[in-house]
């Protein structure tokens, strides 16, 4: 059994690599042996390790044996032949040698490599460590196939060896003996070399006795390996009655056969094959293509068609043509040194060809000894010249120059014009381009016209970019470069809010409201509680009002909630996300500047609701009742708490602007800490709103009263009986009781915020009364029976309770 282990420090190491845009490396593959190893035992991810002393032998791979398997995984190839070796080991280790960071450990059973030696047999092994992961082949760089490595070299060599036994049968035969190689002569045959169906034997002289009652003497080669590995063919001779076919042997092995010799009566008869080489020396026209010797002709004037000249007779023909030539171009001769005193001109140059043919050319000769010719003196180095256009002889001295009439006429023949129309063989087309230079009226530069190419025509294309793009290029053209903040009391327009600095806001708005609420119904019960008590003849100063809440001391400041520089993060419209690692948008801004507005609405209708009530009730109540703060329970100091983050969830960056606005509904623009302050600072100033005076005259709308009975029958009379309600009182906003006198003659209701009961109960706990109905001579108490807040006793006095209502209140 083995064990495939990636320790969670290759997935840190593959994260920093992410970061930093850099390539996975892993570039070395170390064998160990751990003393006492167990494959089989569980192992931990974060403490795989390796010691120095635990290695026998460390691998570093070339770029050939890291292959791409798929875009999801990448092999790392071992191949260590018999050269290597002797060790043992029983762990495998891929690693990056740079920071030896392990990417992956293979745990196995123990395995022996051993190396050749002269008295050892030594074993090849190949290992493929495969990791797999998301976008392996892009995070390493790797593009090499695994075909460039992962071959069958049994297949690969036999292959190699099949193509060489063809080539050879190609070039010297399908079976052939250079010169008398295994010649069967004198008992023996001779050494040397042969070709069996392609394969390739020697020999040195080999005694062989004929058997009397075989006619055949045959060869027998194959090819195999030895057991050191090596590859060889080999050899056999048999003596037979049948002509031999080639075969595969008992062990898979390939045999071919020829005939050496065939006994013909008393003697041997060679049937050995000549190499085609050989028999090609051996024939008579080896090479039809060619004209055959005796189609050769010496005759000059031979115009047979079967026949053609020999080289003598084209050199005398070329000679012939050569001379035609000149003299037909204007030949002038050098005849050389002449002897003046003679008195006369020397013979007309006349050129002949082989045959006795020829004509007069021009010619000049160098004046050795002064002499006169018909009254011309010459001198020493003058001239005598011969011009066959004029037909004259004319002198020029070792001074002189010729005359132009002289030189034209003597190189009439050679310095002439002809009209094109003479020409003949003109070229259809020049016979080379003009070069650069030789074009005139170049212009001075040329501007490339406008044109396309290929992808497959383009060269030079770098492996990488050779820039980032920018932020325009990758679509974040409207993302500014600002940094982030999580504070509520920051002004700047140059900063993204986050998220949580929007929940922050969110949370504090909604705490205002909340207090609002809290209020409002406050403001109810003390309204109702008035309207259903109080005389109009009396009045209550303010002074009288005790425990008045200062609220909230003070908000958190934006140290304890500040962030940094702007990150990829996402954006949220969300106003219940507690992230600080997600951007808040305008929309959310205005969702929490409007909630805000809301609470402030509402401690604004709910202070004018209490200053109505206050009025109401110092118009009634008796002049000696005082009502303290102390009954009303719940109230929050601070917020209870911050949303978490799980209240809200965004994606990634978007290509928003961001907007200081606080009334925008924009989904996709980024909000600015100065926006988030303005909703910030309205939401303080709804709960300030609370506590201040607002207008007398206001409207309620959009409350909703939901109602539920959670008892129903008569009690009048007193007792130890226990009575259930059908769910706990702390369900609910406030308890409605309803109930009459003994007689039944009136009708008393009365109502209990929740807040109220959960002061008295954490006040009282279970052994005190609680009053639950108060009228003209009607009392009600109400004994808690047990810590569920739904069972209860009743303790009254010339009442009867009928039913207890739950009330929960909604505002839209």
């Amino acid at each position: 059994m083995s064990q495939n282990i990636i320790p969670t420090a290759f997935e840190q190491y593959r994260q920093h690599c992410e970061l930093n845009k850099t390539a996975v490396v892993l570039d070395t593959i170390i064998l160990a042996n751990i003393p006492g190893l167990d494959p089989e035992q569980p192992v931990d991810r974060d403490q795989i390790s390796y010691l120095e002393d635990w290695v026998v032998h460390r691998h570093k791979l070339e770029v050939n044996q890291i292959t791409a398997i798929n875009h999801n995984a990448v092999a790392y190839a071992l191949l260590l032949d018999t050269r290597v070796g002797d060790f043992s080991f029983n762990a495998m280790f891929l690693i990056n040698s740079i920071d030896n960071v392990i990417a992956m450990a293979i745990y196995k059973g123990v395995e022996d490599k051993l190396a050749s030696t002269p008295g050892q047999t030594g074993n090849s092994i190949v290992k493929t460590m495969i990791m797999p992961y998301s976008g392996a082949a892009a995070a390493t760089h790797i593009s090499v196939s695994e075909r460039t490595w992962t071959i069958d070299y049994a297949k690969r060599l036999a292959g190699l060896m099949q193509d060489e036994r063809l080539s050879n049968i190609q070039s010297v035969g399908n079976s052939a003996f250079v010169g008398d190689a295994f010649l069967f002569q004198d008992n023996q045959l001779m050494p040397g070399v042969a070709y069996i169906k392609g394969v390739r034997v020697d020999t040195d002289v080999m005694a062989l006795i004929p058997d009397a009652n075989k006619s055949l003497i045959i060869i027998d080669v194959w090819q195999a390996g030895t057991a050191t590995g090596a590859w060889e063919s080999d050899l056999t001779v048999i003596q037979s009655n049948d002509e031999p076919v080639d075969y595969i042997d008992e062990a898979g092995v390939q045999h071919y056969c020829a005939v050496l010799a065939e006994r013909q009566g008393d003697r041997w008869l060679d049937r050995r094959q000549q190499t085609l080489l050989e028999e090609h020396k051996q024939h008579n026209d080896p090479h039809t293509q060619y004209i055959a010797k005796v189609q050769i002709s010496q005759d000059d004037t031979n115009d047979n068609p079967d026949t053609v000249p020999s080289s003598a007779v084209t050199a005398g023909l070329k000679s012939r043509l050569d001379l035609a030539i000149s003299i037909g171009q204007g030949m002038v001769l050098d005849l050389g040194p002449y002897d003046a005193s003679s008195g006369e001109y020397p013979p007309k140059p006349y050129v002949t060809d082989n045959d006795g043919n020829g004509q007069l050319v021009s010619a000049f000769w160098f004046v050795t000894q002064a002499g006169v010719i018909n009254d011309i003196g010459y001198e020493v180095n003058d001239k005598i010249n011969y011009s066959r256009v004029t037909d004259a002889f004319f002198k020029t001295d070792n001074t002189e120059t010729l005359s132009l009439s002289q030189a034209e006429s003597l190189f009439a023949r050679v310095m002439h014009d002809h009209q094109w129309a003479q020409i003949k063989g003109i070229p259809v087309q020049a016979t080379r381009w003009p070069s650069w230079t030789e074009v005139s009226g170049k212009p001075a530069t040329m501007p490339p016209s406008s044109h396309i190419h290929t992808w497959v025509q383009i060269t030079g294309i770098p492996v990488y970019a050779t820039r980032w793009p920018s932020k325009s290029e990758v679509g974040l053209s409207v993302v500014n470069n600002w940094g982030a903040t999580g504070s509520v009391t920051d002004t700047s327009d140059v900063k993204y809010a986050t998220a949580g600095a929007v929940q922050q806001t969110y949370v504090h708005a909604t705490d205002a409201r909340n207090r609002a609420i809290n209020a409002h119904i406050r403001a109810d019960s003390a309204y109702s509680l008035a309207s259903g008590k109080a005389n109009a003849s009396h009045s209550h100063t303010w002074g009288q009002i005790s425990g008045i809440p200062v609220y909230a001391t003070r908000w958190p400041s934006k140290s304890e909630v500040g962030l940094s520089v702007v990150n990829n993060w996402g954006a949220t419209d969300s106003v219940s996300d507690t992230s600080d690692v997600k951007y808040a948008t305008a929309g959310a801004v205005q969702q929490t500047y409007a909630h805000a507005t809301d609470a402030r609405t509402r401690a604004i209708n709910a202070h004018t609701r209490a200053d109505s009530a206050y009025s109401l009730a110092s118009g009634k109540a008796n002049a000696s009742r005082s009502h303290t703060w102390g009954p009303i329970s719940g109230i929050p100091v601070y917020a209870t708490r911050w949303a978490n983050k799980s209240e809200v969830g965004l994606s990634a960056v978007n290509n928003w602007g961001a907007s200081t606005s606080v009334s925008s509904t924009s989904t996709t623009t980024y909000a600015t800490s100065s926006a988030v302050k303005a909703a910030y600072d309205r939401g303080t100033a709804g709960i300030n709103a609370a506590n201040g005076k607002a207008a007398a005259i206001h409207e309620h709308h959009n409350r909703t009263v939901s109602k539920t009975t959670l008892w129903s029958g008569v009690i009048a009379s007193s007792g130890s009986t226990v009575y259930t309600l059908s769910q706990p009182w702390s369900n609910y906003d406030a308890i409605a009781v309803v109930g009459t006198n003994d007689s039944a003659t009136k009708v008393i209701t009365s109502l209990i915020t929740v807040d109220e009961l959960n002061e008295i109960y954490a006040i009282a706990g279970t052994s005190k009364h609680m009053e639950l109905l108060r009228g003209s001579e009607i009392y009600a108490y109400w004994i808690m029976a047990d810590t569920s807040k739904k069972k209860f006793r009743i303790s009254y006095e010339n009442s009867r309770v009928l039913k207890i209502i739950g009330i929960n209140y909604s505002y839209k």
